[in-house]
């Protein structure tokens, strides 16, 4: 199971960010809500975006402070 903070990377797009919110549903597939790493060019941070639980990888354990 996905912790919030930890980073996590999406096996399909490879986006990487840290996990800050969580779904779960009683017949179905939790999801994760993930802050990408990173900024726009116009210097607004990225979108977050969910994830199905699944298609997540921890790539290193929780983000204390922030990212």
């Amino acid at each position: 199971m996905i912790r919030l903070g930890e980073m996590v990377s999406d096996r399909v797009t490879g986006v990487i960010g840290v996990a800050t919110g969580r779904t779960e549903y009683l017949h179905g597939v939790s999801s994760v809500q993930v802050q990408p790493v990173g900024w726009q060019d116009t210097g607004a941070p990225l979108v977050p975006t969910w994830f199905d639980e699944g298609r997540l990888q921890v790539v290193s354990e929780r983000v204390e402070g922030g990212l």
